[in-house]
């Protein structure tokens, strides 16, 4: 609620992580019994005062992950903590006397969730503002309503709903230097299982925040998680991210709209592979590479397929039920200690054997189609390929390639094949493939 008169501002952000809902242990703190009461303590660090009642212990190392935490979104935004995040974490709301945390943040905590509550002064160029956590002593909640007291003591704001809660959700989970989803197991679990999966429009869509629950701070993370690090969108997404958060006149729709199309796709293909140790900045698309149809003769279409990516590009637009001769010569690796295989996965004619060279056809309706991004994209099935062979598509479109391995395992592999495609019994035959060393 804002009260233009006075440019006083009250700003309530909720957790809505409950853990009673979810009916998961996400404990991160040793259990002790209920009856051993413990008279709430401060402690302090660099820019936190916690007031609390779980050990001594267990409260520094809190402080130690919410200094962690701070480090990497500030780094992020790249802007300095504004103050001392104030916070109670409560374990046991029996320690606490009367009147020491204001109903709002009572009630939450007895919810099994957290709330950020602040307050602040505006004049036409400044702002001033403080937050206070109140959340439970469970895994995240901390660390997600901290978020929110970042935001509102450093911007003055947390932004729309979709991007404060999905990058509230984003600071719980984040580890210098490691990009893989490591979300909590029952986030994932919903995610995974979901039937139909929450688009992008929906998430984005600002009439869709009444009765907000854990669920939809799941899909929001995913959204935030996918933009933040997948390399044809994170450049922009930064600095949307700080408008959104001073207020400025910029939008989801006019950063993204040109490729709206593309990341609805993205985003869609990451919820249908999602797992711990998935790597969205391997499995991007690449969507500024040229395609050709393979001409009669002359040149073959060529292209390098890393083991360490998800679909790649290989240039060439095929026509249904038209043979083309390919071959790919190299090996790679499936994992640090695994064996160079070629790419017929060191299996002649095993389906799914790992490091098997695969293809998959972004279709078009017609025969050398433009492909229009304002379309949908829509993608064949799978198809075996090997070190070489005659290629017939049932279907017109673009040639992507990759090496099989699981979507949450690729980050270790390495190596690389050539690939080369020409129309098939025209010109001179492609050159028998020959192994080379991993690069």
């Amino acid at each position: 609620m804002r009260t233009r008169k006075t440019g006083r501002r009250f700003v309530v952000c909720l957790s809505a992580l409950l853990l009673v809902a979810l009916a998961l242990p996400w404990p991160v703190f040793a259990a002790e019994p209920v009856a051993a009461a413990r008279k709430p303590a401060d402690f302090r660090s660099q820019n936190f005062l916690v007031h609390t009642d779980v050990p001594p212990a267990e409260a520094k190392a809190l402080l130690e992950r919410l200094e962690t935490m701070l480090k990497l979104i500030s780094g992020y935004w790249g802007r300095k903590p504004s103050g001392i995040i104030e916070c109670y974490i409560v374990r046991d709301l029996a320690n606490w006397p009367d009147g020491a945390m204001p109903a709002g943040g009572v009630a939450k905590i007895r919810e099994g969730a957290g709330v950020t509550i602040s307050e602040s002064l505006r004049s036409a160029n400044a702002f001033v503002a403080k937050a206070t956590v109140y959340s439970v002593a469970d895994i995240g909640v901390p660390q997600h309503e901290a978020v929110h007291a970042y935001c509102q003591q450093t911007f003055g704001s947390v932004g729309p709903l979709w991007y404060a809660e999905g990058m509230a959700e984003m600071g719980q989970y984040w580890r210098e230097g490691n990009l893989e989803v490591s979300c909590h197991p029952g986030v994932l679990d919903h995610i995974q299982k979901a039937q139909p999966k929450r688009t992008m429009r929906e998430i984005l869509d600002t009439n869709r925040q009444a009765g907000d629950t854990w669920e939809n701070y799941a899909w929001r993370w995913a959204l935030c998680h996918l933009l933040a690090n997948n390399p044809n969108y994170k450049a922009q997404f930064r600095p949307l991210g700080v408008g959104l958060l001073l207020e400025q006149a910029v939008s989801f729709e006019e950063t993204y709209g040109a490729v709206a199309d593309q990341i609805s796709f993205e985003y869609d293909f990451f919820l249908n592979h999602i797992d711990l140790g998935y790597r969205v900045d391997l499995c991007a698309w690449e969507w500024t590479r040229k395609f050709a149809t393979p001409p009669p003769g002359g040149t073959p279409i060529a292209s390098k397929v890393k083991a360490a990516a998800g679909w790649q590009p290989s240039g060439a637009t095929l026509t249904a039920g038209t043979p083309y001769a390919y071959t790919a010569s190299g090996t790679w690796q499936t994992a640090k200690d695994a064996k160079p295989v070629a790419a017929d996965g060191g299996d002649k004619g095993k389906k799914n054997a790992p490091g098997r060279l695969i293809g998959i056809i972004m279709r078009a309706s017609e025969p050398g189609q433009r492909f229009d991004i304002s379309k949908p994209f829509e993608l064949s099935a799978p198809f075996d390929l090997s070190e070489q062979g005659t290629l017939i598509p049932t279907t017109h479109g673009r040639l992507f390639l990759r090496c099989f391995d699981q979507w949450n395992e690729l980050a270790d592999n390495s190596g690389a094949v050539a690939f080369k495609l020409k129309l098939a019994a025209v010109g001179d035959p492609l050159p028998t493939p020959t192994a080379t060393k991993p690069r």
